[in-house]
């Protein structure tokens, strides 16, 4: 993402904040700790901890999804690899997925062309090597075809 994409994000976080801070479970901590007689050094302090546990829940949060992208990287290798495999089996060159793709769209891609590539296999092996339609028996019916 280029500066102007993270700039573009951070205001949609910021926007996101704001929501936030307008939601009546906001409102509530200043009706209940008005009712408790809360004098402001306690309300500073309560603050302070809201702030530290949405911090470690964000914190929580960006490691989910650092996470999830890593699962994402790992599946776009694995993909990519198992594409390679089935290529190689049925003597196609590999199609080329553009590195300017983003994980996901990448991923897509390549989860697509193993599913297109692997039904082209499973043909290919029903078929047989010479072409003939393969005679063995469906399963699970005897030679009289019961």
């Amino acid at each position: 993402m280029d500066s102007s994409g993270a700039n573009i994000e951070t205001r949609t976080i910021q926007n996101c904040i704001r929501e936030l801070m307008e939601l009546p479970v906001i409102k509530q901590f200043a009706v209940v700790w008005d009712d408790m007689g809360l004098e402001e050094k306690h309300r500073a302090a309560r603050r302070a901890t809201m702030k530290e546990h949405l911090q470690r829940l964000l914190e929580e949060m960006v490691q989910e999804e650092q996470e999830l992208k890593r699962k994402l990287a790992e599946s776009v290798q694995s993909c990519t690899k198992e594409l390679q495999q089935l290529c190689s089996d049925l003597s196609l060159s590999c199609p080329q997925i553009s590195e300017q793709l983003t994980l996901l769209e990448r991923e897509r891609q390549l989860r697509s062309q193993v599913d297109s590539m692997t039904k082209s296999s499973e043909t290919v092996q029903a078929t047989g090597r010479d072409g003939r339609c393969d005679m063995r028996q469906p399963r699970g019916r005897d030679k009289d075809g019961s």
